[in-house]
């Protein structure tokens, strides 16, 4: 699966937290894998999250989607990982998960790291893994969290030091921006609402990522 160059090329990212009103996670998966979707992560987050049968009941549905068209399904902990037979567990920055022994539990899955800070070590941490998701990149959004957005110069420097390992940048990303991002040297973007609340539109807004 990580030999796979371009499967964080469109990252996206999906909760029930993240579903507007009136709207269907499942809908709205199968549309943007349609629309060129390239991996998905399933993460339930802060209000409106859903827990125990609700989650699972999604993750089967949103999993099966991901099946179908054959595009890494990711989770965000380990025991989700064995119940859905995921393709791959995204750690945040701020997990106290080891990855060496992420890395032996789960030898054949996916395995992404947040970075959200350019002081944030190595630790020899980034050779655990096949992705790494840096930003926010932008600080004028709500999900930034007050966080110091990550320089461009620094997707470069990653890219560049770890030529084997993807880097997907997040936060603030849309189809106005995203063309920018790739050429100052990320492998990919991630976004949650760019997708999410593009309604009718999005066919043409995954387009544009």
């Amino acid at each position: 699966m990580s030999e796979q160059a371009n499967f964080i090329r469109k990252y996206f990212m999906m909760g029930s937290q993240d579903v507007p009103e009136g709207k269907d996670a499942a809908d709205i998966l199968e549309k943007a894998v349609q629309a060129g979707v390239t991996a998905f992560e399933y993460r339930e987050r802060g209000n409106n999250q859903v827990f125990g049968m609700d989650k699972l009941d999604l993750a089967t549905k949103l999993r099966k989607i991901c099946k179908q068209h054959d595009i890494p399904f990711i989770v965000d902990d380990t025991q989700m990982v064995r119940l859905m037979d995921a393709d791959g567990i995204h750690v945040s920055h701020d997990s106290d998960i080891d990855l060496e022994k992420l890395r032996k539990q789960f030898p054949d899955k996916l395995i992404g790291l947040t970075v959200t800070s350019e002081e944030q070590k190595d630790g020899g941490k980034f050779a655990m893994v096949d992705y790494i998701m840096v930003g926010p990149v932008y600080k004028d959004l709500p999900h930034s969290n007050g966080e110091k957005p990550i320089e461009m110069d620094f997707l470069k420097k990653l890219s560049s030091t770890y030529p084997t390992i993807h880097v997907v940048a997040f936060g603030g990303i849309d189809e106005s921006n995203a063309d920018d991002i790739i050429k100052k040297g990320a492998n990919g973007v991630a976004v949650i609402s760019t997708i999410t609340e593009a309604g009718e539109s999005i066919q043409d807004t995954v387009e544009k990522l």
